[in-house]
């Protein structure tokens, strides 16, 4: 098995980095669709980009319904410049930027790029430094689960990633609906509207095996060969060349990793 696959190894350490994933792709609770945008399909530019305040961009953006992931709007105002301190701001997109372009275009890359866009924008629109995205993603998970819409996923690296969340923050987790509202609106502020943007793309990110820092270092043998197959399989299937995953899937699905008895490997960051 491999382990410099680019673009997989740079989406998880852009998640480690910002401490958030996630775009406005199809989505099913119960199994996450993956697919490129028809607009941005290996046409992503990772640039700083935008127009307006962020307050006009955040209106713009909830009358839209849709989260930019063609580009990563700035961290102008008050707020980020008071949290990341003078000149902070731009070398840290600078850093951003240039994980997301590092490796080789392809497919899956594009899908990262994007999902890491969309999550990094969602945050940025906040306004609020000090939010978790995971939990964010864990507070619309529970107000599915309490108001008995939620469904359990098929997919078992997604399942692994809910049980993870819910048993991080389960003892903190709000009681009632109208708390996890307030709790959402506490968390991303005039961004509580479009919160299920998180839970749905860190559902797609826990399928291409890209989870919290902790939780990959719990079991990383299993976490690679998730990234491993997500990123042969994704890209076979929508470059329409024949899938050749044979090796990736046997490795996952009957865990390969005990017979080898690999020495630990760090999750990336």
């Amino acid at each position: 098995m491999t382990r410099t696959k680019t673009a997989a190894v740079a989406a998880l350490a852009a998640v480690v980095v910002v401490a958030a994933a996630a775009a406005v792709v199809a989505i099913s609770q119960g199994a996450p669709v993956l697919q490129p945008s028809s607009q941005h399909t290996l046409e992503v530019s990772a640039t700083t980009n935008g127009t307006g305040t962020l307050a006009e961009q955040r209106a713009a953006v909830l009358a839209s319904g849709e989260i930019p992931d063609g580009y990563l709007i700035s961290k102008t105002g008050d707020v980020w410049d008071r949290h990341m301190g003078e000149g902070e701001i731009e070398k840290f997109e600078r850093v951003y930027i240039n994980m997301l372009v590092t490796g080789e275009d392809t497919h899956h890359k594009d899908l990262t790029t994007r999902l890491s866009l969309t999550g990094q924008n969602f945050h940025t629109l906040t306004e609020k430094p000090g939010t978790h995205m995971d939990e964010v993603a864990v507070t619309v998970l529970h107000g599915s689960i309490l108001d008995g819409t939620y469904k359990a996923p098929d997919s078992e690296p997604v399942k692994r990633y809910h049980e993870y969340i819910l048993d991080l923050y389960g003892d903190d987790l709000p009681d009632t609906i109208e708390g996890v509202k307030d709790r959402l609106v506490e968390l991303t502020g005039e961004m509580a509207p479009m919160a299920h943007v998180i839970l749905d793309t860190h559902n797609l990110w826990a399928e291409a095996g890209v989870v919290p820092f902790e939780q990959f270092g719990d079991d990383p043998h299993y976490w690679w060969a998730v990234v491993d197959l997500h990123e042969c399989e994704y890209n076979a299937k929508h470059s329409g060349d024949e899938d050749d995953c044979s090796v990736e899937r046997d490795h996952l699905e009957n865990e390969r990793w005990l017979e080898e008895d690999p020495e630990f490997i760090p999750p990336p960051g």
